[in-house]
């Protein structure tokens, strides 16, 4: 099979709105944020592109789908759009404080780098074949929400290698939010990820790719020992090493790689979901309960949210995944945040290696699975009332047990 991989610099004019925790005003750049792109060709070509941002909004994938699609040809559901969920890069939604819009004209220069990626990409092609590993790690981050919980340690690699056994470059999934940054930091950053990206490449002498998992309940903050620089490179430095020294590989075939599509769709009434209801009055406590300014306003901005839900007559969602599958391989690509416990049962669907591509073409929030339901924040910043994640979920795991190899 053909594969290549490209990255561009995706750094915004300062000062800047940025996404994740309350509102700030960037004014300095800590590190540079990229769009990593990597294709691979076989009975059909497939494009990731990875934004060091922290989610994709549906009309955003589908400006650069309409792009790519038009111009290269490339079938849409081969294009995926994705983000590492750093919370220190450009607001580019409304998800979040949605009276402060993304600027436009860094949407548009998001889509420009993505079309010319595309095209780079298709200019640079080899061939060669590609490579599965994967490593557990302990002591580095653990389920948020209570840390003797189960979450998925391991980290997986695809390793793309040409024909004189030179690797290229990898691809690898990490099921933990990449977060070491400062919640008050006002300095655009990839965190965690943008720098075990640079670390591998100082350390292997080519370029990794890092996509985010199912992370929905998964992060440092039973583990980490600080934030900034110093705990970024600890955690970082960790990391890389283990990934670096994972000695078995095995050679996995992408060639006959083909996709299949599910959309799962809901309508409910709002006021008739205890769980809003329970929401707003939660809210409301921890909001009079808040010393912190920021931390209040994050409070706010969340009872917005909730009580704009609650002011609906109906509500209806459209949730759209897919498997992508080849003999050797599966990679189920979905829109959001995934709870640990979803993911488990998307990997227990048999015995076939699966990669989990979280926060692509969309952002329906947190897929929260019914044991955790309404028992944490997340239920607060999630499209899916209760018991409609594990529906979903059910019903790509019977997608993929009617597997087409």
């Amino acid at each position: 099979m053909e594969f290549t991989y490209i990255k561009t610099n995706i750094n915004p004019n300062l000062p800047c709105h940025m996404e994740g925790y309350n509102d700030r005003i960037a004014n300095n750049i800590h590190d540079n944020l990229y769009l990593n792109t990597f294709a691979f060709k076989g009975k059909h070509t497939c494009i990731f592109h990875v934004f060091d941002v922290i989610m994709i909004p549906k009309d955003f994938a589908e400006r650069i789908k309409d792009e790519i699609s038009s111009r290269f040809h490339i079938e849409r559901e081969y294009i995926i759009i994705s983000a590492i969920h750093t919370h220190s890069a450009p607001k580019i939604s409304t998800k979040l404080f949605p009276d402060i819009l993304p600027d436009e004209n860094y949407l548009k220069a998001l889509v420009q780098k993505a079309i010319q990626n595309t095209q780079d990409c298709l200019n640079s092609l080899i061939h060669g074949d590609v490579y599965f590993g994967s490593v557990q790690v302990n002591g580095f981050y653990s389920n948020r929400n209570d840390k003797d919980a189960y979450f998925n340690n391991q980290i997986d690699v695809l390793k793309f290698v040409d024909d004189n056994k030179n690797p290229v470059f990898s691809v690898c999934t990490i099921a933990c939010h990449p977060t070491l940054m400062p919640q008050d930091s006002t300095e655009i950053s990839a965190d965690l990820f943008g720098y075990m990206r640079e670390e591998f490449y100082r350390v292997n002498g080519y370029p990794l790719v890092i996509c985010t998992a199912e992370a929905g309940d998964v992060s440092t903050r039973y583990t980490r020992k600080g934030h900034g620089t110093a705990e970024i490179e600890r955690v970082g430095n960790a990391l890389v090493q283990r990934i670096s020294n994972i000695d078995h590989f095995e050679r996995v075939s992408m060639e006959d790689i083909s996709l299949r599509m599910l959309t799962y769709s809901f309508r409910y009434d709002p006021k008739e979901d205890i769980y809003i209801q329970k929401s707003m009055q939660q809210l409301k406590d921890l909001i009079d309960g808040a010393d912190n300014q920021d931390v209040k306003a994050a409070y706010l901005d969340m009872a917005r949210s909730v009580a704009s839900r609650f002011e609906k007559d109906e509500i209806c969602v459209d949730c759209h995944a897919s498997i992508m599958e080849s003999k050797d391989l599966r990679m189920i690509i979905f829109p959001g945040e995934i709870f640990s416990e979803l993911g488990r049962r998307l990997r227990a669907i048999d015995t076939k290696k699966t990669l989990i591509f979280g926060y692509c073409n969309d952002f329906k929030g947190y897929a929260i699975d019914d044991e955790h339901y309404g028992y944490s924040a997340e239920t607060f910043l999630t499209d899916y009332p209760y018991l409609e994640a594990d529906r979903f979920i059910d019903k790509i795991v019977e997608m993929a047990k009617n597997e087409i190899y």
